[in-house]
């Protein structure tokens, strides 16, 4: 996403990590401009080889490319918790609600901000009953998870159909494309700045500071009341998490 500095003539790329805050950092920028149905749609784009539906050209890419760039990061651990729980309340929409929730009729290119339809086979769909025992029967999901991934979230040539029907089935799809990545791959490149999640501070004063937007403003939205049934303190979960997740500890300077 390109934000605009109010301070000076400058634009910023920002590299949207997906359960970092996202949603009301976007809000905060767009302010009035902020549309609703667009919130969730082509949020999160690593920076390096990012592909545009619309195909722009390289100069394009180069262009914005060119500007400096900002992310913010999260510990792995605490960050797969809040993937859980926003999945768990995923499998549980149903397709009524789907239709009257923001993001599903249109997306914005990172890059070229052209506007465009999304196709009818990326629209959200009732979870499948292999998505829904995924977040709430442990062996299956640790069974999953290790069938689909190699380490670092790189996905395997080859898995079963209970893995396909997971990671395809409707809203399924959304979270495992969005969040099932490392922030290495999306983030992590000399010329992007990294803050972290932990020390949200630091963030909002750079904000404040560098792109001269009132941090006071900000909302904290779609703070969800679901909770997985997935035992997150176990040393089984951590294993896991650092098996995926691998890069994000040893480069962002993490611990399990």
């Amino acid at each position: 996403m390109i934000v605009n500095s109010k301070l000076k003539d400058e634009k910023y790329f920002w590299v949207r990590v997906p359960r970092t805050g996202t949603i009301a950092y976007t809000k905060l920028f767009e302010g009035e401009d902020y549309d609703p149905v667009n919130k969730f749609a082509h949020s999160h784009q690593k920076y390096i080889n990012t592909d545009c539906y619309l195909n722009c050209s390289e100069e394009v890419r180069s262009k914005y490319k060119s500007y400096p760039a900002f992310s913010l990061v999260r510990h792995p651990v605490s960050r797969m918790v809040s993937i859980l729980n926003k999945m768990t309340q995923m499998a549980y929409r149903t397709q009524d609600e789907w239709d009257q929730h923001p993001g599903i009729d249109y997306a914005f290119c990172s890059y070229c901000d052209q506007k465009i339809s999304r196709p009818e086979t990326l629209r959200p769909k009732e979870a499948s009953e292999t998505y829904k025992r995924f977040i709430s029967d442990e062996d299956f999901f640790y069974k999953a998870l290790y069938g689909i991934f190699n380490k670092n979230c790189q996905y395997k040539n080859t898995y079963d159909e209970l893995a396909e029907d997971l990671i395809y089935s409707g809203n399924g799809s959304s979270g495992f494309f969005a969040s099932f990545r490392t922030q290495t791959e999306m983030a992590y490149h000399p010329k992007v700045k990294i803050f972290k999640y932990e020390n949200i501070s630091e963030f909002n004063n750079w904000i404040e500071n560098t792109l001269g937007y009132d941090v006071s403003k900000l909302e904290i939205i779609h703070k969800s009341e679901t909770f997985t049934s997935i035992n997150t303190n176990t040393n089984r979960f951590k294993e896991l998490i650092e098996y995926l997740f691998h890069d994000d500890f040893k480069l962002f300077g993490y611990t399990i």
